[in-house]
């Protein structure tokens, strides 16, 4: 910042010595071009240094929501009172770093870096930022319950997100660097939900060492559990840590946090393990936000309750979330047999039996079909189902969802939002 300063200072002193500073001093045609181009580049020096200030001095724990909004959140019911209204749905705009949205589906970087060499990467950066009109449009059609996946790379990285050269599994971005534009991104998103009475729910869907999407899903999540090396867990704790101060002034009934998406198969092995790291990112959580609501997913791909909830007992304010896809809807075939419903009642039913044994709580945040596999009718056929199956309960759920980028969506057939899938789910 020194050397933009003193090389400001340079043309100023500059200009001085070569036109004088008296009021009879009058420079020729061609040195007032020359001047006039010396000042430009000044003031356009002088506006990114004030830039680069700005950013310097943004505090990490300083939200921009504003105060009307933080108003606005204490006037949420309480969680008891919300809990079995909940309908919710997903926003997914920040999901996957490795990965970058081409509607209606996502495609793997490279493959598109490739396929488009003349990509505009300015629409590439834009579809990575969350945009009040589908806030807007989730409120119109009657949710009450936000889930926003995030990939903790987003905040680890000065980095433009859309770039090749960081993306990709081995990527894991830097943990002493502090993303204020993308936390301010999200800060719009939560702020856009409260504003419409939607309750939200910030997911960390992908993590170095726990990544969701891409390559082996099992392996690549081995490092987020390891034993021998802790960076990965650091980063996922400081994730959850940056995000509580953050978000400290938000009233625990309007926001909550839902740890670690989908613990893959082999955590059944190591479920201490797992709880642990948990109990620790919920420690981190609660001793800034005590009530801070919490969500934690069950084992295998968040299908199967923990074998104890010992390691949990005493933590208030704590949901565990179970998903659900059915085993035959990866065949249009399977799906025609109508088995799936037979399947759905049994794991459905499995998942409440759990909660109500352990004396816990429980959501389905996730379940859906997708739309590139099965017509309309299938897909509105499962989801009624589904969602009545769940609804017997009383227990809250979220679709998986909406206007996402993945072929789980509630687009019809020309990519517009099907109205009779979105009244399954909200009415």
């Amino acid at each position: 910042m020194k050397a933009r300063y003193i090389s400001v200072m340079g043309l100023l002193i500059a200009s001085t010595l070569l036109f004088g500073c008296g009021k009879e001093a009058t420079p020729e045609p061609e040195t007032k071009e020359a001047v006039q181009q010396m000042e430009e580049v000044a003031e356009e020096t002088q506006e990114e240094t004030l830039e680069e200030e700005e950013v310097e001095e943004a505090d990490p724990y300083q939200n921009t929501i504003s105060d009307e909004t933080k108003e606005h959140a204490k006037s949420f019911p309480s969680i008891d009172e919300q809990y079995s209204a909940w309908r919710g749905t997903h926003v997914n705009n920040k999901f996957e770093y490795a990965w970058v949205a081409v509607e209606p589906y996502t495609t793997k970087m490279d493959e598109f870096v490739a396929a488009n060499d003349d990509v505009d990467w300015s629409l590439v950066e834009a579809s990575n930022k969350f945009d009040e009109a589908t806030f807007e449009a989730v409120s119109k059609a009657g949710y009450n319950f936000v889930r926003i996946p995030l990939d903790t790379r987003f905040f680890f990285t000065d980095d433009k997100y859309y770039n090749v050269e960081s993306t990709g599994e081995t990527w894991k971005g830097d943990i002493e660097t502090y993303n204020v534009s993308n936390w301010q991104d999200l800060d719009k998103a939560i702020g856009w939900c409260i504003d419409r009475d939607m309750h939200v729910c910030i997911d960390v869907h992908s993590t170095p060492g726990g990544f969701m999407i891409g390559g082996d899903e099992e392996e690549s999540r081995q490092g987020l559990f390891s034993a021998e090396d802790s960076s990965d867990a650091d980063v996922f704790l400081e994730f959850w840590n940056q995000a509580a101060n953050r978000y400290q002034d938000i009233d625990a009934k309007a926001l909550s946090f839902n740890l670690y998406n989908e613990p893959p198969t082999f955590m059944h092995d190591r479920q201490d393990d797992y709880a642990d790291l948990m109990c620790k990112a919920i420690e981190k959580i609660r001793g800034v936000s005590p009530e801070r609501l919490v969500f934690v997913d069950a084992l295998d791909y968040s299908t199967c309750g923990l074998d104890s909830v010992e390691k949990f007992s005493g933590i208030d304010n704590l949901i565990f979330s179970f998903h659900y896809y059915s085993d035959y809807q990866w065949s249009t075939d399977e799906m025609l047999g109508g088995n799936w419903k037979a399947e759905c009642d049994k794991r459905i039913s499995r998942y409440n039996e759990w909660a109500e044994t352990n004396g816990v709580k429980w959501m389905l945040q996730e379940y859906g079909i997708q739309s590139d596999m099965h017509d309309l009718d299938t897909r509105l056929e499962f989801i009624k189902y589904v969602t009545e199956c769940v609804a017997q309960y009383e227990v809250p759920y979220c679709h998986y969802g909406f206007a996402t980028g993945t072929p789980f969506n509630f687009y019809d057939g020309e990519n517009v939002i099907s109205p009779e899938l979105v009244e399954l789910t909200v009415k």
